[in-house]
């Protein structure tokens, strides 16, 4: 059997036409029997409601919430086992499911996704644009990829295996469960058949920002000994990893006894005549005042985070409405 587990805050109609889309695909894909499970953030609008009205299972955290904490409690309900995890601001489209299930219903591979669109609105809900998340297209060849996103279909024994998300992290808990999974022989397999629209708002660099980092910070230090994590944190913050190799080097030459220094002050000299030249860039440009200086902030706090930030395990608190 698949449960679907959805998951939400505060997305009303959004919502309903997930619930809806869901019920639709589990008829034209005839994935019978199923079940659906919502589980909510605290919303403060009819999301509860509507789940309710629609004969989703229902729970409502009570604790702190978090995205890994409404999986694992939505995964612990789930009587399936197959888990299709969905955000509930998506439609899903069928057809994906015939292409992954065996003749007796189970998983062709335990950990699968496809693409998807970004339907993406501005802050009133005004359409604005349609992106493509992924590079891949329909029709390609399938890809592997070693960290996952909100939409994915897993075995609920591999998700068992993995221990779950880790409810730790407010960020990059798909990232963390995407590596682990990778590390024990199960990256994603991303089929290229198009699985959903994802309708959102145009996001905002600003909110959210530290956190970001913070929790980037802390997926560095649970994986640094990942290939694929080091990859993905390079390619997004090359600047830091120069800064943190600098003083790396210097720490182990100062233990060392080595007299080391011009070299990682070159190395630190490098890092910052390029942060200058991104900062030059940025005020003649007439950017906003934060983006000139956010790439010397945004390291320096990683950097911090990195051997500071050790957040809790969140409990799993809810009822059932």
């Amino acid at each position: 059997m698949i449960s679907f587990i959805v998951i939400g805050k505060n997305e009303g109609p959004r919502l309903e036409r997930c619930l809806r889309s869901i019920d639709t695909l589990i008829a034209q894909d005839d994935l019978a029997p199923c079940e659906c499970i919502y589980v909510d953030s605290r919303s403060a609008d009819d999301s509860v409601a509507i789940a309710k009205r629609m004969g989703a299972k229902t729970f409502v955290i009570h604790g702190e919430c978090n995205a890994a904490l409404a999986r694992c409690i939505g995964a612990k309900e789930a009587k399936g086992d197959i888990l299709a995890f969905v955000d509930g601001d998506m439609e899903l489209l069928p057809g994906f499911f015939p292409h992954i299930l065996t003749h007796d219903g189970q998983l062709t591979y335990p950990f699968l996704s496809g693409i998807f669109d970004d339907i993406i609105h501005d802050q009133q809900w005004h359409y604005l644009r349609t992106d493509r998340r992924m590079t891949l297209q329909e029709g390609e060849p399938d890809a592997v990829e070693y960290t996952t996103g909100g939409l994915f279909v897993i075995s609920k024994a591999l998700w068992q295996e993995a221990g779950g998300m880790d409810t730790r992290l407010d960020r990059c808990e798909d990232y963390d469960l995407g590596l682990r999974l990778t590390n024990i022989g199960y990256p994603l397999h991303r089929k290229a058949i198009l699985l959903a629209k994802h309708y959102m708002r145009e996001y905002n660099a600003r909110k959210g920002y530290v956190e970001g980092i913070k929790f980037s910070a802390l997926l560095l230090r649970k994986h640094w000994h990942n290939t694929h994590c080091l990859r993905l944190i390079l390619a997004q913050q090359y600047t830091t990893m120069i800064l943190l190799f600098a003083l790396c080097l210097s720490v182990a030459m100062g233990v060392l006894g080595i007299a080391g220094a011009p070299l990682w002050l070159m190395i630190g000299a490098v890092w910052g005549l390029y942060l200058l030249a991104i900062t030059y860039k940025n005020i003649r440009q007439h950017e906003q005042w934060y983006r000139c200086w956010q790439p010397i902030a945004r390291d320096l706090l990683f950097i911090v985070a990195l051997f500071t930030f050790f957040p809790k395990h969140k409990d799993l608190r809810y009822r059932s409405e």
